[in-house]
């Protein structure tokens, strides 16, 4: 980890505990389909507060997304995150950009995100916002705004990131193969453990199983598995 002096980002330094999930090249082509479109909109800085579209940017993983979390792109730096203190390591250790600023749970991380725009010298440019991110309040992004604006700086709205997503790579394609591979090998289990006397949980547990041993990762919704006259609630769990 290296912190520059007077400055508020940390960089992840020495090897990764994990090899990033794509490669770098990858990792360098969508940051750059990104700069063009924010080049084409007179945008400055983009900041996402989206998981998906910060995990598909930096490669940040992590499901603590319920607290707040950023990702600042602007057109020469690498993209830097804003995170939870405790989320950082994955970060530094796991992710492709290794750039972040920290905030405390005592800290307000408006206020981070706005010194990092000011240390970055896009706070008084043109910012993209997301606008349909479910992942920051009303509060907080109206709080971003208005402190955007006492510095000059002019908030726009902006979706750029899910365009990019919808046209998939050759590395992207790879793992969609592989994870529908994994499916089949869940279903068959989840099939091959509803007989008779079998519970809700028994189903459960073998879809679970096969999922981890076939490669699956932690899954946002579980797997939904009910029977009998619960088959038809929606979202529902064994």
């Amino acid at each position: 980890m290296a912190l520059q002096s007077g400055s508020l980002i940390v960089t992840g330094t020495g090897p990764l505990v994990e090899p990033a999930a794509f490669s770098g090249r990858e990792y360098e082509t969508r940051l750059a389909a990104l700069r063009q479109a924010m080049a084409a909109d007179g945008i400055d800085a983009y900041i996402t507060f989206t998981p998906e579209n910060i995990y598909y940017i930096t490669g940040h993983d992590t499901p603590g997304y319920y607290f707040y979390q950023a990702c600042v792109v602007t057109a020469h730096a690498l993209p830097v995150n804003v995170l939870r203190r405790i989320e950082t390591s994955n970060t530094l250790l796991r992710s492709w950009s290794r750039q972040l600023v920290a905030y405390a749970d005592h800290e307000d991380p408006v206020e981070k995100t706005l010194a990092l725009l000011d240390e970055l010298g896009v706070s008084g440019g043109r910012v993209a916002l997301e606008s349909e991110s479910f992942f920051v309040t009303p509060a907080r992004f109206e709080k971003l705004r208005d402190g955007i604006g006492r510095r000059g700086g002019k908030v726009v709205a902006g979706q750029l990131v899910e365009p990019l997503r919808a046209v998939k790579s050759d590395e992207e394609l790879a793992y969609i193969r592989a994870g529908a591979r994994i499916v089949e090998a869940a279903m068959t289990a989840a099939i091959g453990a509803s007989r008779e006397g079998a519970t809700e949980n028994d189903v459960a547990g073998a879809v679970w199983h096969a999922l981890a041993t076939n490669g699956g990762e932690y899954a946002g919704p579980p797997p939904f598995i009910t029977s009998g006259p619960r088959s038809s609630l929606c979202h529902a769990t064994w």
